[in-house]
């Protein structure tokens, strides 16, 4: 059988067209940190390494300002993953839930590291042609992605996954990013709630 140069027989047509709409939604998922970070006045760099399948994306978000008069850190970063999910899903008592692996959720969680760290979860919409043609300006704009911190979440006996409830009242947007590192120079703490 004849293939010409650079073509994949190992990979069907649908699976190009999944790992393509996936490698788009992590591009997109970066393009949406920066701009967040870029516009609460902070820098962004994000993992090289992102989920393969594209929904969780990693960064460290810099601080160099003194945001509070009262505040003791001046130069400190603050670490998020961000989790995409495709649509809105149902809020049960004002949170929505969202399945996260164990080992994230036990680093996310833990007390014993210099500052909290954080989760957000980003909505895509339902249809592909609608987030394609968005811009990270845009999801901005429309509130897209809710944060939480989990420092402090009690174990979970499962192994594999566990639920997270993140409250639809977090809108992650510049200003809620600023009012959290504000509080984290301030040495605030962040209780997780079921």
């Amino acid at each position: 059988m004849a293939t010409t140069a650079g073509q994949n027989l190992a990979a069907p047509g649908h699976a190009r067209a999944i790992r393509n709409e996936n490698n788009s939604r992590a591009e997109l998922s970066h393009a949406y940190l920066h701009a967040l970070a870029a516009r609460a006045g902070f820098t962004c760099s994000c993992d090289e390494n992102p989920d393969p399948d594209g929904a969780c994306t990693s960064a460290r978000l810099d601080i160099r300002e003194q945001l509070d008069p009262q505040s003791s850190l001046r130069e400190f970063s603050l670490e998020l993953h961000l989790r995409a999910v495709i649509g809105q899903p149902s809020a049960v008592r004002s949170k929505v839930s969202c399945a996260l692996e164990v080992d994230l959720y036990d680093r996310l969680r833990s007390t014993a590291t210099g500052g909290p760290r954080f989760m957000g979860l980003f909505f895509f919409p339902e249809e592909a042609g609608g987030w394609l043609a968005l811009s990270a300006e845009d999801l901005i704009g429309r509130r897209c992605a809710r944060w939480v911190c989990l420092q402090g979440a009690p174990e979970t006996s499962n192994t594999v996954e566990t639920t997270v409830r993140v409250p639809v009242w977090n809108a992650l947007t510049p200003a809620a990013l600023r009012e959290i590192a504000r509080r984290v120079s301030l040495g605030g703490r962040f209780f997780h709630e079921q």
